[in-house]
């Protein structure tokens, strides 16, 4: 019922190409583009209003002064990953540069860990400057807890960053002590390529983390690199592999400023606590299949195998069909005129805008019990479909927040299906950095609303965090509070936004969350760590890192029922295989769900030894179908699957030495 009393007036909408040429910073940070508003005075057409606030659980917080460091700028680089919490040691740990009041260079790098839900800490983890000149810079740091372990002095802390002698990023950290301080282990190397910057998130387990780095042309990105890290016993402690995946897309190009660049941006990566099953996404569009005319998408990658094959998933057509998204977002505005009541005609083309960031936009991701990925992203519609006007948007839409997660099912294109849980809309403008007070003068720093999000111990339930300013104080993002909204997709229940800091005309700046909450009784405990720009107003000078105590949710919060998207209407139809360096592509078995047989085709270039083996969840081999050699072609390949059990599983086709893994359901 969200768009059916609607009154007709001005809209204005906005071309979200920049006429400024972006160059890169030292760190590669590439800006988004800016945004100009252009009045479209000669149309009528409607005010959409904000959508209906949910009633929120106020509630207070402490907070606690955990560490200090020499300037600000290691901390605000968002996708790097600084606090992280384990379960069963029942820690948090906060990986930052040193120096400031509390001591120590801002070459070193401290580890702050709690046992006690971030009551107390300790400061038993400290890297200092090596060989003289080996300053650490923007760090990531991670818990390593060996299976079955308990004692804490038997865990590791591993960060990992670049490293510079003053005059460039020379090399890379991977090192590690266990979590009392000892036996340190340090590995340099050098970068994979001139100043990349291994620092794109870290997660993984079970002795194998991963992260990331982008690579460019000079213009914009190309692709991305994913490097896993290693536990090696005989060292006792982790070895980067030399070897990395390349991840990339036959991109499309889009004007942005004087140049043409490739469609790509929100790039990220998550993986499991097996260490082995992982994603990497960004947002964009490629020449293949796009399916709403150069609009932003996820673009995903999957791996079951650590990284040494990887399935690619083309972009899902069927965002359009999902009402979860149709309820919030804005149609294409030639709809309204055309269909003004009847809104089961209106027509929508989303745009997947990122994460509410000044500078390289990126949206945060975990993986649920399922092994599905949710994504924290902000989606709008755009405001046309015409070829001229295909970059205008809505200049008064508001921002809305999505937890955007696939199904385990698959679409119309036998790609993995999607769908998306309002979360909540943003009220307010990012701080572009010409505008913040926080800056030394010559180089101000915005901030955007600090997207965050976590999933539960046993993963089922899935914790959107943020920092929004209340619009009644102001428009703009100045004085954000913490807010969170936490999703149970095994119950389908959900609680309300949750406003922390209500009404203190908030302080909670860049504030970093684990990928996982801990747990106090039944409650659920979001760990997370901040600045308050404010107190200094500069980023160069030394800062406190506050960790905010108590931020709890608890089971009688879920009072809300979630439901799954109705679909209305069709998918956009078009590629539907996935191919592995082009050597070999395997459709999407069908049907999935599947209860009896199902069927997959497989394409092979050339003459192979095709194989396939079907395994659970647990990685169990529960069935093998050895093809034998196979002449290059088209092959339909069917599968008796009468005697698996209900459940998810996983298909992998090798042929010669190129395999590909896909998922599928058993009724």
């Amino acid at each position: 019922m969200k768009k059916v009393l609607l009154v007709l007036s001005v809209a204005c909408f906005v071309l979200s190409v920049s006429a400024q040429k972006y160059a890169f910073k030292n760190l590669q940070n590439l800006k988004s583009a800016s945004i100009h508003a252009k009045a479209d005075n000669g149309l009528s057409g409607p005010m959409l209003p904000l959508n209906k606030p949910t009633n929120a659980h106020n509630k207070s917080i402490n907070a606690v002064v955990i560490g200090t460091s020499g300037n600000a700028y290691s901390f605000i680089y968002e996708p790097n990953y600084q606090v992280d919490a384990n379960p069963e040691l029942n820690a948090i740990m906060h990986t930052h540069r040193a120096g400031g009041p509390w001591g120590g260079s801002s070459g070193d790098i401290r580890c702050k860990i709690s046992y006690d839900l971030g009551q107390t800490w300790n400061d038993s983890v400290v890297f200092t400057v090596q060989n003289g000149n080996h300053y650490y810079r923007y760090p990531n740091g991670i818990i390593y807890n060996p299976a079955g372990n308990t004692t804490p002095a038997n865990a590791f802390a591993l960060i990992n960053g670049p490293i510079t002698d003053g005059s460039g990023w020379n090399f890379m950290y991977f090192d590690s002590k266990t979590l009392d301080g000892n036996n340190p282990v340090i590995n340099h190397p050098s970068p994979l390529f001139t100043n990349a910057l291994e620092r794109i998130n870290l997660s993984g387990g079970n002795g194998k983390y991963y992260t990331m780095t982008l690579e460019d042309d000079g213009t914009w990105y190309i692709d991305a690199k994913v490097r896993q890290i290693n536990f090696d016993s005989q060292i006792n402690g982790f070895t980067p592999n030399p070897n990395v995946s390349t991840l990339t897309r036959n991109w499309l190009m889009r004007a942005f400023g004087n140049d043409t660049v490739q469609f790509n941006s929100n790039w990220y990566n998550i993986f499991d606590n097996d260490g082995l099953h992982g994603y990497a996404f960004c947002l964009g569009a490629e020449v293949e299949f796009d399916p709403y005319n150069l609009t932003a998408t996820p673009l995903v990658w999957e791996t079951w195998d650590g990284g040494q094959t990887w399935t690619q998933y083309f972009a899902s057509g069927c965002w359009h069909t999902l009402s979860n998204l149709t309820d919030q977002i804005w149609p294409v505005r030639q709809s309204l005129i055309d269909h003004p009541n009847n809104p089961e005609l209106w027509e929508y083309r989303p745009f997947f805008e990122g994460g509410s960031t000044v500078d390289e936009n990126f949206s945060p991701a975990v993986i649920d019990y399922q092994g599905n990925l949710h994504i924290l992203t902000t989606v709008t519609g755009r405001y046309s479909n015409h070829p001229d006007s295909l970059y205008y948007s809505y200049a008064n839409e508001p921002v809305f927040l999505f937890d955007v997660y696939q199904t385990g099912q698959t679409d119309a294109n036998g790609q993995p299906a999607w769908d998306v849980q309002f979360v909540d809309t943003l009220r307010t403008q990012v701080m572009q950095d010409a505008n913040s007070p926080f800056t030394d003068g010559s180089d101000p720093i915005g901030w955007g609303h600090m997207l965050n999000i976590a999933t539960s111990p046993d993963r089922k339930v899935v914790v959107a965090v943020w920092a929004d300013t209340d619009p009644t104080f102001d428009t703009v993002n100045t004085m954000p509070e913490l807010k969170a909204r936490a999703f149970n997709y095994e119950t389908m229940t959900a609680t309300p936004v949750i406003n922390f800091t209500p009404g203190e005309g908030g302080m909670y700046f860049f504030g970093n969350v684990s990928h996982t909450v801990l747990k106090d009784g039944n409650d659920f405990i979001i760990p997370l760590v901040y600045v308050d720009v404010f107190e200094t107003g500069n980023p160069v000078s030394a800062q406190k890192y506050y960790f905010a105590q108590d931020l709890r949710i608890t089971p009688a919060m879920f009072t809300e029922t979630i439901t799954p998207s109705t679909i209305n209407g069709t998918c956009v139809l078009g590629m539907n295989e996935t191919s592995v360096n082009n050597n070999f592509s395997v459709s999407q078995n069908n049907p999935n769900p599947a209860k009896n047989n199902t069927e997959i085709a497989v394409k092979l270039t050339e003459n192979s030894n095709v194989n396939i083996v079907i395994t659970n969840l647990m990685g169990q081999r529960v069935m093998e179908i050895n093809k034998g050699m196979l002449t290059a072609g088209k092959h339909n390949i069917s599968i008796n699957t009468s005697n698996l059990s209900s459940g998810i599983y996983f298909y992998t086709v090798t042929a010669n030495n190129h395999s590909v893994t896909k998922k599928m359901v058993i009724e």
